[in-house]
């Protein structure tokens, strides 16, 4: 039975009608389908600035999503009674993945508050979009300028909600964003960018204690 059965199948292989009647060519249909995406990873670098305002940065990133600032200490190290600010800050270094489709990311802070409720002035928690990309390479540090009708947010503070991070406009390609997040006493990195800054800064009778905060960053394709 099983010498028949394999028999039957061979000569239907042989004689079946699709392949007596094969052409000398035959063209078939081929479908894929690609799903699409929307996600951001982001890998946070610490930094310093001398006098000039030249940075340095790590070469590795901080190994885990925490931006920590350390204890304040006076902004110009001549004089105890200046304002408070960290000795370092952070650049945040963002690969954005929308399947090619154009995006706006924003940013979303809370206040920078210590275990009784007392804030760090928000103008000096500080969040400053970098108008440099990358659209070659997702792991690549972003050097290059923005390309077309893309835009950057403006400095803001971090205690804000949805604070436009960057608008590609109609680019596509734009896989690498940056910003900077600083603690600062100097009136250059204030959210106004002005000399005015009464009000604005970390004063030194700031309340001890441990500050805490986070923020969130947002992908939208448009």
């Amino acid at each position: 039975m099983k010498t028949w059965q394999a028999t039957v199948l061979v000569a239907g292989l042989v004689t079946g009608p699709g392949l007596a009647m094969a052409a000398t060519t035959q063209t078939v249909d081929v479908t894929a389908e690609v799903s699409e995406t929307t996600n951001i990873s982001c890998a946070i670098v610490r930094c310093t600035a001398d006098a000039t305002g030249t940075e340095t940065c790590n070469t590795t990133p901080e190994p885990g999503p925490v931006m920590d600032f350390g204890t304040l200490g006076p902004a110009d190290p001549t004089d105890p009674d200046s304002a408070l600010a960290a000795d370092h800050f952070f650049k945040v270094f963002c690969g954005v993945n929308t399947s090619s489709r154009p995006y706006i990311v924003t940013q979303t802070g809370s206040a920078l508050t210590n275990e009784n409720g007392t804030p760090i002035p928000d103008n000096a928690w500080v969040f400053t979009p970098i108008a440099f990309v990358d659209t070659t390479d997702a792991d690549e540090l972003a050097n290059e300028p923005l390309p077309g009708d893309a835009t950057p947010g403006s400095v803001a503070s971090a205690n804000s909600t949805n604070a436009v991070w960057i608008d590609t406009g109609t680019q596509t390609n734009i896989v690498v964003i940056q910003a900077a997040y600083g603690v600062t006493g100097d009136p250059t990195k204030d959210v106004d960018q002005s000399s005015d800054t009464e009000g604005a800064l970390i004063p030194p009778t700031q309340q001890a204690g441990s500050y805490q905060s986070d923020v969130t960053w947002t992908v939208t394709p448009k």
